[in-house]
């Protein structure tokens, strides 16, 4: 689970086949090419975003709305 830099709640959840947005009640299928990251939200919209690991508990995910830094939390 994953929270927003200056947030309290998650964020969002990565599983092994979609990202689970919590205040939405909802999941989104996902794939993986290189250092990107392609979330099919909608049959004909999807998000795409570069990804780096500063570390094991840092992830940056860079799109068209610039790099946004989340922190990993336990359940």
């Amino acid at each position: 689970m994953w929270v927003a830099q200056g947030e309290e709640n998650v964020t969002f959840q990565i599983n092994q086949d979609s990202v689970y947005y919590p205040d939405q009640f909802q999941s989104y299928a996902y794939t993986l090419q290189g250092d990107s990251i392609r979330i099919q939200y909608e049959e004909d919209y999807a998000g795409r975003f570069a990804f780096a690991l500063k570390d094991k508990d840092v992830l940056i995910l860079s799109g068209e709305e610039g790099a946004h830094l989340y922190r990993r939390v336990q359940d």
